[in-house]
């Protein structure tokens, strides 16, 4: 595997080690205040074992009864432990993204250093990677997961091999710095140190039914401190990072509202995922002629304005399901007089929060391209929902996540 070389990155000249200063200053929590708590996707795993599906996490930093277990993690049909996608709206887009670290009560995350071993550059500025003995590339990472200061997101510093040395004799980053070699700052990427016994979802490149396919990492082995360590490679360019080596977050709007009691409650329907910093109206970034959706997420909740409503057909019994604090925010059913409409037609508006649920009534309605006079005003990206939902109905929470996207309009994300 050959990373790109890229333009460098605000702040890679300063290396990464210098991050463990600030993170252990943000690390003290002020007394009486809760205590930073860093879940990685083995703490995941083992919460499931412990607690089930029916478990959750952050439970105490902001969203109403934390996230649920099984929009993380859950069994497969064989029963390993498996990531599980999570549907989302991205700038009106039905996608889909992993979850593979939670952070409650951090007020920032910071990048970390990984050290890849080259024997020069071509002409142009290449880097030639050095496979080691089991013929992978073999990254060495700064810091394991079992540290609070643990972040996915990584600075690549790429490193000589002298002339004649083996390259299966560095193995930890105290080898790389003590023996003095050309090191060249090169950009991020998105690894996450997850045990092999975490299961990935099966690649899926198209489906015929309505739902998501389903693309994602590749995994692959590293070195820590001496030690291999697997990991979820999810490539570059989700995420940024200031001088400071701070990653700059972006929000994902999680829906609440209140029951009966006044109490606000999670609905379990799909989240939106923004773009930018909250009212930044800062649009993604294009790469390759298509938007490239961040990785890391600070969770706001939303709660559903008065007199909107969430288009859930029967054939959606989940989204149903997930609004059982709040039937009546769905209508009985659509129109369904087009007897032509096939059924994988409707998960494309499942779920999807709109204004005027009025609109529901017929189903052309539901895709505002077909410009009719009742077209769904829907609520499905970073921008509707700023512009329309009163800021004080929009708060932030104190749960930063890791949600790389592994589906995007209707297709994969292959990654890396």
């Amino acid at each position: 595997m050959r990373l790109s070389s890229g333009a460098l990155h605000p702040g890679t000249r300063r290396l990464a080690p210098v991050a463990a200063a600030f993170a252990l200053a943000a690390c003290q929590a002020t007394p009486g205040a809760p205590s930073p708590e860093l879940y990685t996707t083995a703490h995941l795993q083992a919460l499931l074992a412990t607690e089930g599906p029916g478990g959750a996490v952050a439970d105490d930093a902001g969203l109403p009864n934390g996230i649920p277990l099984r929009r993380i993690i859950a069994a497969d049909a064989t029963g390993k432990p498996t990531l599980v996608p999570r549907d989302t709206f991205s700038d009106g887009y039905r996608s889909s993204y992993l979850t593979t670290e939670v952070w409650t009560h951090f007020d920032e995350v910071w990048a970390q250093p990984m050290y890849v071993a080259v024997s020069g550059y071509g002409a142009d500025g290449t880097p030639k990677n050095l496979l080691g003995a089991a013929n992978e590339w073999r990254p060495i990472f700064g810091v394991g997961s079992d540290s609070k200061f643990y972040s996915p997101y990584w600075q690549v510093t790429y490193f000589e091999i002298p002339s004649g040395a083996d390259v299966d004799s560095f193995r930890s980053v105290r080898d790389v710095i003590d023996r003095g070699v050309n090191l060249n700052p090169a950009g991020e990427r998105l690894a996450v140190l997850a045990p092999t016994s975490v299961g990935i979802p099966a690649r899926v490149a198209s489906t015929t039914d309505g739902s998501l396919p389903v693309g994602g990492p590749t995994g692959a082995t590293g070195l820590y401190d001496g030690q291999e360590v697997p990991f979820l490679d999810f490539g570059a360019g989700t995420f940024t990072w200031n001088d400071d080596l701070v990653i700059e977050e972006a929000p994902i709007f999680v829906w609440v509202a209140r029951d009966s009691t006044g109490a606000l409650r999670t609905l379990d329907i799909p989240t939106v995922a923004g773009t930018g910093p909250l009212y930044s109206n800062r649009p993604a970034k294009v790469v390759g002629g298509k938007p490239l959706y961040g990785s890391y997420w600070r969770l706001y909740t939303v709660e559903v304005p008065t007199g909107a409503g969430v288009f859930a057909p029967a054939e959606a019994a989940g989204i149903r399901a997930g609004l059982a604090a709040r039937p009546d925010l769905y209508t009985a059913d659509y129109n369904s007089k087009n007897t032509a409409l096939p059924a994988a037609a409707l998960p494309e508006w499942e779920g999807r929060v709109t204004l005027n649920p009025s609109c529901f009534a017929d189903y052309l309605n539901l895709d505002p391209t077909n410009g009719t006079s009742n077209e769904c005003q829907y609520l499905d990206s970073q921008a509707a929902i700023e512009a329309n939902v009163a800021s004080g109905s929009i708060e932030r929470t104190d749960i930063l996540v890791t949600c790389p996207f592994v589906a995007y309009e209707g297709a994969p994300v292959l990654l890396p």
